[in-house]
C-alpha cells in the first residue's frame, strides 16, 4: 500500500516495496525490434522504495530519504568497460537457457565463431539433479548442433561417473565448447567438483576457443551468482517478490571469469528482477547482466553483442545509493536500466 497526494509518494507499508520507473530524468529513447518485437529501452531510471523514510517527490522526480530529495547524479562519461574481454581469449556467449531453441541464432552464431561446418563441438552438462536429464538435455545438444557441422559432436554428462581425462581430451581437440546447467544452486558445487574439467574449459576460451554456456553455467561465470533453487511454477510468484528482501537472495562469489559483472540467467521467465538489484545492493561496483530464455550475448575483445528471440537487460547501480526498509526490502535510487534485442551492441 502507498499513501499519497498530488506530488508526494510517503508512508509504503506491505511485505516488500514500491518500484518508480522514469523516462524522463535521463531522456530515455525506446523501440520494440528484434524476432519477437520486444521492446529495447536505453536511459531509464529506477527506484525501489520500500517502508521506513523512503518516499518519491512526483513532481520533481526525486526519491526521498528522511525528508530530503536526492538530486539525479551525473553520468557523464559512463560506460560498459567490463563487458570487453582480454585480447586473445576466445568469443564468449552466455545464454539464459536455450532449452526452447536450440538450433536457432544463437546456436548457429556458436558454430559459425566455432569453425563452422568444420568445427569440432563438444557438449558439457554440469549440476543435474538426475543423470537421466543430464543425459537428455546433452544429447538433445548434440543432436541440434549435428545438423550443423559434419564432425561429430562429443557431448558428457560431467558427474562422480565421468572419465575426467576423456573429457580433459575432448575439450583440447575442440574448436568450440559448450556447457549448460539447469540450477543456480547446484552449479558451483558441479564446477568445483570437477576442477581439471573446469580448468581445461576456461584454458580452452581463454587460448581462443568459442565458449557457451547457458543457463546456470552462464551465471557461474560471473564475479556474482545467486545460488537460490530455479522457482517452480507454484513458489513462482511468492519467490520473485522475496527476492527483493535481503534475506530473500543468497549471493555467493562465482567463478570470475569476468570480473565487474553478475549474470541472471531466464530473467523475464523467472523474474529475477530483485536478484538483479540484490546483487547491486551487496555490490554497487557491479553490472547486474539479465538474460531471458532463448536469448544470449556474445563477449569480445570490442564488446558485446545480443543474439537470440527475446530481451537481455543491464541493471547499472553504480551512480545510485542503497539502504534498507524496515521490513528487510531493499532501497535503491537512480538505478539505470537498459534492454537489448538481437542485433544491438550493448552500450550505454
Amino acid at each position: 500500500m502507498v499513501i499519497s497526494d498530488e506530488d508526494m509518494l510517503t508512508d509504503v507499508t506491505g511485505a516488500t516495496s514500491v518500484i518508480v520507473i522514469d523516462l524522463h530524468t535521463y531522456h530515455a529513447t525506446g523501440r520494440f525490434a528484434g524476432p519477437t518485437n520486444s521492446l529495447a529501452i536505453h536511459g531509464l531510471t529506477t527506484h525501489i522504495i520500500p517502508p521506513g523514510g523512503f518516499g518519491y517527490d512526483l513532481t520533481k522526480r526525486r526519491p526521498i530519504v528522511n525528508g530530503q530529495g536526492l538530486p539525479a547524479p551525473a553520468i557523464t562519461g559512463r560506460s560498459f568497460d567490463a563487458l570487453h574481454l582480454p585480447a586473445g581469449h576466445g568469443p564468449l556467449i552466455l545464454a539464459g537457457d536455450l532449452g526452447g531453441d536450440r538450433a536457432g541464432s544463437v546456436s548457429q552464431r556458436f558454430v559459425s565463431l566455432s569453425g563452422g561446418s568444420s568445427a569440432r563441438l563438444v557438449v558439457l552438462a554440469f549440476g543435474y539433479a538426475k543423470s537421466t536429464t543430464a543425459q537428455a538435455d546433452a544429447k538433445a545438444w548434440a543432436a541440434a548442433l549435428q545438423s550443423q557441422v559434419t564432425q561429430p559432436v562429443q557431448w558428457f554428462v560431467v558427474d562422480s561417473k565421468v572419465n575426467q581425462s576423456t573429457v580433459q581430451t575432448a575439450i583440447a581437440n575442440a574448436t568450440g565448447v559448450l556447457v549448460t546447467a539447469p540450477d543456480q544452486s547446484r552449479v558451483l558445487n558441479a564446477l568445483n567438483s570437477a576442477p581439471n574439467i573446469t580448468t581445461a574449459i576456461r584454458n580452452a576460451w581463454t587460448a581462443g576457443k568459442t565458449l557457451l554456456a547457458d543457463n546456470a553455467a552462464a551465471a557461474a561465470l560471473g564475479q556474482a551468482v545467486s545460488t537460490d533453487p530455479t522457482p517452480t511454477s507454484s513458489s513462482l510468484e511468492g519467490d520473485s517478490m522475496e527476492d527483493f528482501l535481503l534475506s530473500g537472495v543468497s549471493i555467493q562469489p562465482g567463478l570470475n571469469w569476468i570480473p565487474g559483472i553478475a549474470v541472471e540467467p531466464r530473467m523475464v521467465m523467472d523474474r529475477h528482477w530483485g536478484r538483479a538489484y540484490n546483487h547491486l545492493y551487496r555490490d554497487p561496483a557491479l553490472l547486474a547482466l539479465g538474460v531471458d530464455v532463448n536469448t544470449a550475448i556474445e563477449f569480445t575483445s570490442t564488446g558485446v553483442q545480443v543474439w537470440g528471440k527475446n530481451t537481455m537487460v543491464v541493471f547499472d547501480g553504480r551512480y545510485a545509493s542503497y539502504g534498507l526498509g524496515t521490513n528487510d526490502a531493499l532501497s535503491a535510487r537512480y538505478v539505470l536500466l537498459d534492454t537489448f534485442v538481437e542485433g544491438d551492441t550493448v552500450t550505454p
